[in-house]
């Protein structure tokens, strides 16, 4: 009898050996798992920041190779005056905080709008297109209001807080040397995902040609 309780003793210590041993794998594989599902929400969030959803959708089938034509869409260019002259006498470094509230502002607008897609912030312009990648049928008047309604950030950027880093509301704003200006146009455009590193949606032809003229 005791030889039998001691070899049933040690039939269950390996039992339990096992089956801890089993539900540890199967605790870390879960674990892995939920990472990496983690890992790709993120990888998919910041994709979805870099490119229009409709586009990432296409190129998980066919690649980068995306090339779209709009025989009319609507390009809207915000630029900011007085920006030179601001570097030229505060600093760069300064002028590009102001750049920055301002980018931070607009990007705010396009994010409550649908239809407006956000190409690109280079230099002092900010640029949206309306038609790109998808159709729209009211392109030119989504267009017109986004331009009124981002030139209307020149006037919160010099009465409240945007959401920059600084508290204080930057001094090229609050003493209007920094000022929006905003140019629509309509025509052909053509847009597409250019290279094979640092992706991104560009759009060329007559409608941002006209815009940034």
């Amino acid at each position: 009898q005791v030889a039998f309780a001691a070899a049933f003793v040690v039939l269950n210590v390996r039992l339990h050996a096992t089956n801890r041993a089993r539900f540890v794998a199967s605790a870390r594989a879960e674990r892995a798992r939920r990472l990496a599902a983690a890992e790709m929400s993120a990888v998919d969030a910041l994709l979805a920041r870099a490119l229009p959803i409709s586009v990432l959708q296409r190129m998980a089938v066919v690649g980068a190779d995306i090339q779209d034509v709009a025989e009319r869409a609507s390009v809207v260019l915000v630029g900011v005056s007085g920006f030179d002259r601001w570097a030229r006498e505060r600093g760069h470094a300064d002028a590009v905080q102001a750049l920055h509230a301002a980018v931070v502002a607009i990007d705010a607008a396009v994010a409550s709008e649908p239809h407006v897609e956000k190409i690109r912030a280079a230099g002092d312009g900010y640029c949206v297109v309306v038609g790109l990648p998808e159709a729209v049928a009211c392109h030119a008047s989504v267009g017109c209001r986004f331009a009124r309604r981002a030139l209307r950030v020149r006037e919160d950027l010099s009465t409240s807080t945007s959401a920059a880093s600084s508290d204080a509301i930057h001094p090229g704003w609050a003493t209007e040397a920094l000022s929006l200006h905003a140019a629509v146009q309509t025509d052909a455009t053509f847009g597409g995902v250019l290279g094979t590193r640092r992706l991104a949606y560009e759009v060329y032809g007559p409608g941002p040609d006209g815009a940034a003229e």
